[in-house]
């Protein structure tokens, strides 16, 4: 029997499509759910992913890990380094910019 998986932006689900438990797929995308029956794959993506349009307007803030406190505000499902880590958000850009102003140095 084949199997299916679903991938997503950065594994999470948002974005989702269904591919083959063997596909090859870009870096920015992780798996969110599966290995599964195609059946199954399409009921959880309807469940659970999150269209990637829908996700457009949110942010989040990011800063390095190691110490400096400059702080950056980026979409939400925007790709970063691995050297910065998610200090705040999703929440709109304005939230993002206030937040960064309060607590980032």
């Amino acid at each position: 029997m084949n199997k299916f998986i679903v991938i997503g932006l950065g594994g999470k689900p948002v974005g989702c499509q269904i591919v083959p438990d063997q596909a090859r797929f870009t870096m920015n995308y992780g798996i969110a759910f599966g290995p599964a029956s195609f059946s199954e794959c399409q009921q959880w993506l309807k469940d659970n992913c999150t269209p990637l349009e829908s996700t457009l307007d949110s942010y989040v803030v990011i800063a390095p890990i190691a110490g400096s406190d400059s702080c950056k505000v980026i979409h939400e499902n925007e790709s970063y380094l691995m050297t910065y880590t998610l200090v705040f958000g999703p929440a709109s850009k304005e939230e993002c910019e206030h937040w960064v102003k309060e607590s980032c140095h």
